[in-house]
């Protein structure tokens, strides 16, 4: 495969294979750039909006598809990972970004088992590399005029790059001169200068390095070009560890490099950097850093055009007086896009600290780019300002000074209280060395917090890395924590929190609301949440927004908690006056007195009926560029509502082009002019004419979107500019009227696409829309079926179950009739995977599908559809544990199959008669069985049963073959298959079926051959695949093969939280198959961690399940690992010897040839202990000599390690 390289620091430069790519679009390069950055696949509404806030959503995502569809050619067809809900780069090592890389030294040197103040030879090299990389600051050069979000991004990460360059230079300084290296710790020093010139710790670490190499001379000229810069710029005298450095010079003392390291470098989690104490202020705002004593800058805040809203800010003054009398609450400010939720949050706050003197008020916004992707987004937001992170706000302009000066004051409150009772905040929460930083530049006048700071960071550097905080358990302490540190912080002053757009935030931010929400009471605290309550009606994929519960919950034990900005207020003059001054008028009282009274002061209303009055030269500019009334204003002709507005630019039109908007508007929001065409009986040509000369150019209600070909002719698709042309044309339809035209519509778009049976499938959905609102019931069943199946074949199950539920839903609408079944039967059976995938494999709903289905079969007498019902079935009962069951099913689908003389049958039938053998501990017969599938298997020809059985036959083949192979004791053998297995998935692109080779097919591989890092990635794969699709089964088996992971690495604690979590949760959907080796797992991980009891105790539920269900393939494992602790417990010899020899015979009866000679190395390690090496000799010799492969493994190098000391002690 090429190489991508991406240069990003400096003006962006971009190598495909060696060579330079020219990228043409600017919006293309910063897609890369963004892409490579973040490191995650992004939502491509968010990455439209991103690119092209000035368009609607509709063409920010039409030209997010143009600059995708020119990468995608740039690149070679390669690279970009789209679906059409994502886009993202792949993780691969293929893919080289500087950006990425020189993170990745960063991490590289957290790794290394010393202080993180010390710096060993490996860690310099990695730091100079990564400094060597830095060559100018981020993307230097390169900006997005017409897209602010993205420019306010780029400024972040190179104020962040500079940040950790700084730490890295620090480091390179100190390090070398540890080493006697002065000439190069001289030179990373100068360059730390140059990088910030303000920067004081920079001069006196250069000052201290000058000392140390013997140039006091170039010291003191070093202090002195401090001096003046910080007495030039800032008007501030360099801080007292600064002047004494300089006065030990003078007195001929030569600081050491150690002494000073450890004095001046707090232990920043990725940094060393020589941070010393802050800088005395020459102002009399003591206590206060030097961005909070310039003068204010242009403030984002008194920018914002404000509705005096006197009512509702009431009605928050109530909530704010409740508050602090003890009575905390949540509280939300509801509107639509536009209506001043923002404005008034922020109005609100203003008010609220001019009110109440020591009120602290902390921000957090969520948004539409990290969206649900980004955990607790906006409280943690709300943290870095309490803890002190107000310079970049202040500097923007985004809080007052008021505010910045309040929360810099509560940071040694909030440090304390972090410390005290949210530790584990730090670094989830909050960046451990952007805190110390703080706290660095804070006057420690009271108490060592700064140093019990720097002590706390030190040790969590040392310590094992914690595991991402907010899954399972974790939660529930983050949440405490989180909730403790505010509690302890409200004791002292009341807080005012705000989350705006709650509507956009993440799943784990609303949970923390709700825990916050339920411990308020008696706690000085409020939190004020925004949100459009049209957003969080649309709900999540299909499911109610999470809010709404919330919302609900606090509703029901408060009352009254919402400040609904839906309808304009009385007070909505103000904001009509602050949209006409938006630009330079001579509107007189009269007149902004009439338009409010016509408009109400809604945003909206307000908005589009100015523009009208634009558009109709009613209003107009003098030879001053001033807007001013034109004499024939008539307010009476005016309407009041938008609807008014729309009602006069469409009666506008003649009959003819009111008739065309009309026919277009059931199309939809975006419409086809050849089927206007058709429906109205126009020439094609001349009515795509009539839409870009008249609707579009002259009277602006569409416009053109694309030229889309079909066959050997084309579609033309316009769309209306505004949703709400479309649905007032569409809502002057009578309901007769509707029904008519959709079905006619619907026909004419059925007829242009008879003969492209694929593109048709691409509309079925929409097909099924119009044949559904024209009351056909019949013809709106096939094409939801239809637009279910290829919902399935994009893997977006959500949506397949949606379309699949409706035509079953159409059904009651049709008489009981052998028809009416069979296209039952055909959407049970379609029904049966999206349902499997999204639910799990075991969920009732799963049964209750097939179950149905099989009947529909006997009832149709239909043999062709009984075989993917069986099959469900099937798979279902496997999946619970019903072991005896799925081997009675899975031979009735080798009847079937065998009868029918159908290879494609035959295949299915193989696989799960295979699958179910290994499980039941047939090890010859399973892979007697999947090799014939195997063998029967054609890419081509069977690439559609993945859609129809969920998974590929291929990759399930595979997968179950490595694992029996390994058992058989063919490692080597079973290691290509896992190879073959990724690689067949990986090139399906179908999720489901590369999550089953991840996991299953791989991951569980190599955790029998004991290789727990390959565990570990590939299980992190799986889940975030699993995790991205809402796949459960896959979710939980990944967790648990993580855990094992992390045990086997140390990790003992993590470990068995994950596994015993994630095994639980795999219960509750229904599972029982898998659970004797995921105790077993459990098992061993209570082993390495030396609670032996409780791994024995595991151990008898596993047993227990095996005979319950019938499971044996791990058989023999469970009884050596049962001897093992029985072992470690002190249990008799004897008795242990019999559990070592009752593995080694479960495994002989099943010819599992690798857990044989695990149970027997176990056995004679014991007859080592008991002085019996000859008669042990003579047993792993029989055992081991039988293998042909495998020798690098793990099991057969440790039988050889064993051999070797029998051998030895034998003589």
């Amino acid at each position: 495969m090429a190489r991508l390289v991406l240069h990003l620091f400096g003006t962006p430069r971009i190598e495909l294979d060696h060579q330079p790519l020219a990228i043409q679009r600017r919006k293309g390069a910063a897609l890369l750039a963004y892409l490579a950055v973040t490191q995650r696949p992004h939502h491509r509404d968010a990455l439209a909006t991103l690119l092209f806030p000035e368009y609607d959503q509709t063409g920010a995502r039409k030209n997010l598809r143009r600059i995708l569809s020119s990468l995608h050619g740039e690149l070679n067809h390669a690279w970009l990972q789209i679906d059409r809900v994502s886009v993202a780069l792949p993780p691969i090592a293929e893919l080289w970004a500087d950006v990425s890389h020189f993170h990745h030294l960063l991490v590289s040197t957290r790794r290394h088992d010393h202080a993180p103040e010390e710096a060993c030879t490996p860690c310099l090299a990695a730091l100079g590399e990564a400094a060597a990389l830095y060559t100018d600051d981020f993307l230097r050069g390169f900006t997005l005029p017409d897209s602010p979000d993205f420019d306010d991004w780029q400024r972040s990460q190179s104020e962040q790059l500079r940040s950790e360059l700084d730490d890295v230079l620090a480091r390179l300084g100190w390090g070398h001169a540890a080493q006697g290296a002065h000439s190069i710790a001289l030179d990373y020093a100068r360059r730390r200068v140059v990088l910030d010139p303000l920067h004081e710790a920079a001069h006196r670490q250069l000052i201290h390095l000058y000392a140390h190499a013997g140039q006091p001379t170039a010291a003191h000229r070093q202090y002195a070009e401090c001096v003046h810069m910080l007495q030039a710029e800032l008007g501030l005298s360099p801080t007292q560890e600064t002047d004494a450095l300089v006065e030990a010079i003078k007195a001929g003392q030569t600081p050491s490099i150690g002494k000073q390291t450890t004095q001046h470098s707090p232990a920043l989690i990725g940094s060393n950097q020589a941070t010393a104490s802050p800088p005395t202020l020459s102002t009399s705002e003591a206590g206060l850093p030097a961005f909070l004593t310039a003068q204010a800058p242009a403030s984002v805040v008194d920018k914002i055009i404000f509705v005096a809203r006197r009512q509702e800010l009431a009605q928050l003054r109530g909530f704010l007086q409740r508050m602090l009398a003890g009575q905390g609450q949540v509280v939300f400010v509801t509107g639509e896009a536009g209506s001043g939720k923002t404005a008034l949050l922020h109005e609100f706050a203003r008010q609220a600290q001019e009110a109440v003197p020591d009120l602290i008020v902390a921000t957090g916004v969520c948004n539409a780019y990290g969206g649900v992707g980004d955990p607790y987004l906006p409280f943690r937001e709300i943290m870095a300002m309490i803890t002190g992170d107000v310079d970049a706000l202040w500097q923007a302009g985004a809080i007052s000074r008021t505010q910045a000066l309040r929360l810099w004051r509560l940071l040694p409150d909030a440090v304390e209280a972090l410390l005290e009772h949210g530790p584990n905040m730090i670094g989830a929460f909050v960046s451990g060395s952007a805190l110390a930083r703080r706290a660095a530049a804070y006057p420690l006048t009271q108490g060592d917090w700064g140093g019990r700071l720097r002590a706390q960071l030190a040790q969590d550097n040392r310590a094992p890395r914690r595991e991402p905080w907010g899954r399972g358990p974790d939660q529930n302490r983050i949440f405490e924590e989180y909730t403790q540190v505010l509690r302890t912080l409200a004791a002292a002053r009341p807080l005012l929190l705000m989350l705006d757009d709650l509507h956009w935030a993440d799943a784990s931010s609303i949970s923390l609301l709700f825990y916050l929400g339920r411990h308020l009471a008696g706690r000085r605290i409020l939190i004020v949440g925004s949100y459009r309550p049209e957003d969080v009606a649309l709900g999540w994929h299909g499911e109610p927004h999470p809010l709404s519960e919330v919302i609900h919950e606090f509703e029901r034990q408060s009352g009254e908690i919402c400040v609904s900005l839906h309808e304009a207020s009385a007070e909505g003059r103000y904001f009509v006056d602050a949209l006409l001054d938006v630009e330079p008028n001579r509107f007189d009282e009269t007149f902004r007195q009439a338009l409010f009274r016509h408009s109400g002061g809604h945003a909206l209303f307000t908005t589009e009926l100015l523009r009208d009055l634009q558009e109709r030269r009613i209003l107009i500019e003098d030879a001053n560029g001033q807007w001013i009334a034109s004499p024939h204003l008539d307010w009476q002709t005016l309407p009041a509502r938008v609807e008014g507005v729309i009602a006069r630019r469409i009666g506008r039109l003649d009959a003819r082009l009111r008739e065309t908007l009309t026919i277009a508007s059931v199309e939809g929001e975006e419409f086809t002019a050849e089927v206007v065409a058709r429906v109205q009986s126009l020439d094609e040509r001349q009515l795509v004419q009539v839409l870009g000369s008249e609707l579009d150019r002259r009277h602006h209600l569409v416009r053109a979107q694309e030229i889309r070909p079909l066959g050997a002719r084309r579609l033309s698709l316009y769309r209306f500019r505004h949703h709400l042309f479309q649905k007032y044309l569409y809502d002057s339809l009578d309901p007769v009227e509707r029904a008519y035209l959709h079905e006619t519509v619907g026909a004419t778009l059925e007829n242009l696409h008879h003969d492209q049976p694929e593109q048709l499938a691409l509309i079925a959905a929409q097909l099924a829309r119009h044949f559904q609102a024209a009351g056909l019931a019949e013809k709106a069943i096939d094409y939801r079926l239809l637009a279910g199946q290829q919902a399935v074949k994009v893997s977006a199950n959500q949506e397949a179950l949606t379309h699949f539920q409706a035509g079953l839903a159409l059904l009651n609408d049709l008489p009981d009739t052998p028809e009416r079944a069979r296209r039952e039967l055909n959407l049970q059976v379609a029904l049966g995977v999206p349902v499997t995938a999204m639910r799990g494999y075991a969920h009732p709903d799963v049964e209750l599908v097939y179950t149905r289905a099989r009947a529909l079969c006997l009832q149709l007498g239909d043999v062709a559809q009984l075989f993917p019902a069986l099959y469900g079935l099937w798979r279902m009962v496997m999946i619970r544990g019903q072991l005896r069951a799925a081997q009675t099913l899975s031979d009735e689908l080798m009847d079937l199959a065998r009868s029918a003389q159908d290879t494609e049958l035959l295949l299915e039938a193989c696989r799960a008669t295979g699958s179910t053998a290994l499980h039941l501990g047939e090890l010859v017969t399973a892979h007697t069985l999947l090799e014939q599938g195997l063998a029967l298997y054609d890419r081509q020809q069977h690439a559609a049963h993945a859609f129809l059985y969920g998974h590929d036959p291929a990759v399930s083949c595979l997968g179950y073959l490595a694992h029996t192979l390994w058992l058989l004791g063919y490692p080597d053998q079973a290691q290509e298959w896992r190879r073959q297995v990724l690689h067949l998935a990986e090139d399906l692109s179908h999720p489901l079926s590369l999550c089953h080779a991840l996991v299953f097919g791989a991951a569980i591989l190599h955790q029998l051959r004991r290789e727990a890092p390959q565990v570990q990635e590939l299980a992190q794969r799986g889940l975030d695949l699993a995790t991205k699709h809402t796949f459960p089964l896959w979710i939980n088996s990944g967790m648990i093969l993580f855990g094992w992971a992390l045990a086997e690495q140390g990790q003992t604690v993590a470990g068995i939280a994950h596994i015993r979590q994630a095994t639980a949760d795999w219960r509750a959907t229904g599972a029982g198959t898998g659970i004797p080796h995921f105790l077993a797992l459990l098992a061993e991980a209570y082993r390495r961690a030396g609670e032996v009891k409780t791994g024995l105790t595991v151990l008898a539920e596993a047993f227990a399940v095996v005979e319950q269900t019938g499971e044996r393939w791990y058989e023999a494992e469970l009884h050596r690992l049962h001897g093992e602790l029985r072992w470690l417990a002190g249990a008799d010899q004897a008795e242990v010897e019999r559990l070592f020899q009752r593995a080694q015979t479960v495994a002989q009866q099943q010819q599992a040839k690798s857990l044989e000679l695990r149970a027997t190395v176990s056995l004679c390690r014991l007859w080592q202990a008991q002085g019996k090496t000859a008669t042990a000799h003579v047993l792993l010799t029989e055992v081991y000599h039988w293998f042909t492969e495998g020798f690098d493994t793990a099991d057969l190098q440790e039988a050889r390690e064993l051999l070797t000391a029998l051998s030895l002690q034998a003589r």
